[in-house]
């Protein structure tokens, strides 16, 4: 019980630090292949692939930071791709967006539901395209959500996109259905569907079927979704082996995450466990080695004493 508690302190540390985005994690009822060991930890919306010119726009300075892989952002935070660029934020291993090219992503909300396991995400696409797969969030009663320009688009569980365009806001579903609002308006938008949001006529257009060049956009996406979740999972393995160490080494791993920008928490933290095991990897090779030197030693002078 009281490692557990360490661990868990040690992890709320770094991903609660300051005003850390934070929310409570998926149950482990809701899915079989949730990640989360301690449902106690929070959730935390980490970049978790990124391709080109990727920057951060600071909540409280508005200074725009150059991004970097494993980072943690803050509510309030921008993500801005530029020209040829791409990035891929993660909830969970089951709930992760893919922000394209020229976009301009606010994380806007990111809670704890006030019963329950739930929680409640909200990005807010401030310019072009996100992509969103949203597994089924069971009994949990989390939301998640994308909103641009007043429109709403709300999920349980799909896969699905939503674009800016000049005068419209564009909604792709993939699998599973996105309710989609604007002030009193509501359309349902299923597998294979399109609808948009027209600001000119202060309407949503009729459906339509999505287009072939969409369909091949979603598998572009499935390509590389499976390096995200690869990425997720061995950084996962890596901060689940804080269990395997004992109580004094937590706390200087704690000691030294202070030091560094709490942005930057989760990835030193991996890095960090990297080097401590590789220590003891290589202190336990020192040992061995030493054990056989020793026992070669006994042996040479067992037998110089038979002669």
């Amino acid at each position: 019980m009281g490692a557990m508690k360490k661990i868990t302190s040690v992890l709320a540390a770094i991903l609660t630090f300051g005003t850390l985005l934070s929310a409570g994690t998926v149950s482990a009822k809701e899915t079989k292949s949730s990640p989360q060991k301690n449902p106690a930890l929070p959730l935390q919306y980490v970049l978790q692939d990124i391709h080109g010119n990727v920057m951060i726009r600071d909540k409280k300075t508005g200074k725009l930071e150059k991004a970097q892989e494993e980072q943690t952002l803050f509510a309030g935070d921008e993500i801005i791709t530029q020209s040829g660029a791409k990035a891929s934020l993660t909830l969970n291993k089951n709930t992760m967006v893919h922000i394209s090219e020229k976009s301009d992503v606010k994380v806007d909300k990111l809670t704890r539901q006030k019963e329950g396991s739930g929680f409640l995400s909200r990005l807010k696409l401030l310019g072009g395209k996100i992509l969103s797969e949203v597994e089924k969030l069971g009994e949990s009663k989390s939301t998640f959500e994308i909103s641009s320009g007043g429109v709403v688009c709300g999920v349980r569980g799909t896969a699905f996109e939503v674009e800016t365009k000049e005068n419209a806001v564009q909604t792709n579903t993939y699998h599973g259905v996105v309710e989609v609002q604007k002030g009193g308006q509501t359309q349902k938008v299923g597998e294979n569907q399109n609808v948009d949001f027209a600001f000119d006529q202060d309407t949503f257009l009729p459906k339509r079927t999505l287009t072939r060049e969409e369909r091949d956009n979603y598998q572009r996406w499935l390509t590389q979704k499976a390096v995200v979740e690869r990425k997720f999972i061995e950084r996962q393995v890596v901060l689940d082996s804080i269990a395997n160490l004992s109580d004094e080494d937590q706390n200087e791993l704690l000691q030294k995450l202070d030091e560094g920008n709490p942005r930057d928490r989760l990835k030193n933290m991996r890095e960090l466990l990297q080097n401590k095991f590789k220590q003891k990897r290589e202190s336990t090779l020192r040992g061995i080695h030493e054990d056989a030197a020793k026992k070669r030693d006994l042996n040479n002078r067992l037998r110089l004493n038979k002669k």
